[in-house]
């Protein structure tokens, strides 16, 4: 089948650890750009104020003003 001494080179299906780069891979950088955000969010934040009641706009709560 082969020449004598000559050997086929294998690419893919080493194992499974090239489809684990390929799919971990993005998944742990997407994460760590996920982690990364969420500190610099909660730096920017003033004292006392978390990044929950951030995000709905500085609502009260659903409380009238008086």
């Amino acid at each position: 089948m082969f020449a004598a001494g000559a050997r086929p080179v294998i690419v893919a299906h080493q194992g499974g650890w090239d489809e684990v780069l390929l799919i971990g891979g993005p998944i742990i950088i997407i994460a760590g750009l996920l982690i990364l955000a969420k500190k610099r969010v909660d730096s920017a934040l003033p004292e006392g104020q978390d990044s929950e009641s951030s995000l709905n706009g500085g609502a009260d709560g659903g409380k009238a003003a008086d």
